[in-house]
């Protein structure tokens, strides 16, 4: 079942690929034009971005019309954030991060194998989609859209960044459950049909405990390194044991929301069929079961990541079976 569902989800993957490819090849050619700039040169091309992306997006625009003016923008902007990059924090974005970022804004998953430069890649996208700014609030009337996405910027860069960053501290976990669930879940609720339903937050906190659970996987894989260099993470806290039954609990609460759904009477009567799901969690169960450890756990990541996207999937071909489309 897994395996089917793993092939399933890379048809078409040789098409998407090129497209990548060739959004590192734009932002590599300009990487001399955006070097010779000044930081406040980098500024101020970067408020020009912004501008041009305003006046093109207009008053009302569409969801269509925003990713349209965005993909223009998209090599540009890539090569400005890699350029403050370097300057600012001595990192400069590998052509394989670039990839990432690009996953990132088209909404898929991008499982950074090497365990590490996954809040750099995450600039990338949030440069981008920051051009639109006020353009996507435009096209959901939720202001309160606008502090959520400081707050969720700002919860991105601390999480590694600054002087104490908290996802050293034991409290990444915390940012994920939050931000990837709840705030990710009820957030598009809010901007596609205006309110926030106890069916959106059930679904959030299932997305949220999928989600926390590849990072305790990563976490867990990390323990020795971490231990090494001194980062409190919350799986170095809790030790090797406590941290698989962390990873085991976050699954279960993942599944426990379909239930959530019916016995509540918010969600659509098929709800259960997220249940299906769980067939493709016996081999990251097992592995973690079993003591994997180090690259052993690597597979775990890409399994569990698979395993929220087919969740997520059943869930909203139930929404969209039921009669009123919940």
């Amino acid at each position: 079942m897994a395996e089917l569902f793993n092939r399933l989800l890379r048809v078409g993957e040789g098409k998407r690929l090129k497209e990548l490819q060739q959004i590192v090849h734009a932002t590599a050619s300009l990487a001399e034009e955006t070097a010779a700039l000044s930081d406040e040169g980098l500024r101020e091309r970067y408020s020009e971005l912004r501008q041009l992306a305003t006046e093109s997006l207009g008053e009302d625009p569409t969801k269509d019309q925003v990713q349209e003016v965005l993909a223009s923008f998209e090599a540009e902007t890539y090569a400005l954030a890699r350029e403050a990059g370097a300057r600012a924090m001595n990192m400069r974005h590998f052509d394989v991060q670039i990839i990432g970022g690009a996953c990132l804004h088209r909404g898929s998953i991008a499982e950074m194998r090497t365990g590490e430069g996954k809040t750099l890649v995450a600039t990338l996208p949030v440069c981008l989609n920051a051009l639109a700014g006020l353009g996507m609030v435009l096209l959901s009337q939720v202001w309160l859209l606008i502090p959520i996405g400081i707050a969720a910027i700002a919860a991105a860069w601390f999480y590694t960044g600054g002087s104490k960053p908290y996802g050293y501290a034991g409290y990444g976990e915390l940012f994920v459950f939050v931000f990837f669930g709840l705030v990710a879940v009820a957030g598009t609720s809010a901007s596609q049909t205006g309110q926030v339903t106890v069916l959106a937050l059930l679904g959030g906190v299932a997305c949220g405990a999928f989600s926390t659970a590849i990072l305790v996987a990563n976490n867990l894989r990390d323990i020795p390194t971490d231990q090494l260099s001194g980062k409190r993470t919350l799986a170095v806290r809790l030790g090797d044991a406590k941290t698989r039954e962390l990873y085991r609990a976050c699954i279960l609460v993942g599944f426990f929301m379909p239930l959530a759904m019916n016995i509540s009477e918010t969600g659509p009567e098929s709800a259960f069929i997220g249940l299906f799901a769980i067939l493709s969690a016996r081999r990251p169960l097992q592995a973690v079961r079993n003591g994997a450890t180090g690259p052993d756990l690597i597979p775990v990541l890409g399994d569990t990541a698979r395993m929220l996207l087919l969740f997520s999937g059943m869930i909203s071909v139930a929404i969209w079976l039921s009669p009123n489309g919940m």
